[in-house]
């Protein structure tokens, strides 16, 4: 398997998801989980002043599910098993 150097957190979490995935896929549901690390600069130009923004870093997981007809998306702030369970569909 490939080292992805992922923060201890996503590390910690990524076994669960096969899990996840496949209850999902009982319910005939596919089901995409992502965990991601989110920073960067929010820049706002306007004509006659220009103003750059550092936003504070977050990370979460993101459970999209179709079901044939409907994305749903669901976000879970960090990467807590419990909490993405629950957030599952």
């Amino acid at each position: 398997m490939t080292d992805l150097k992922l923060p201890s957190a996503m590390a910690e979490l990524r076994p669960a998801l096969g899990e996840i995935v496949t209850r999902a896929r009982s319910r005939h549901l596919i089901l995409q989980p992502c965990s991601l690390p989110n920073t960067g600069l929010q820049i706002t130009v306007d004509n006659r002043e220009e103003r750059v923004v550092e936003r504070p870093p977050s990370a979460g997981t993101v459970l999209s599910a179709f079901d044939g007809q409907t994305i749903y998306e669901r976000a879970v702030s960090g990467f807590d098993e419990g909490e993405v369970q629950r957030a599952a569909p």
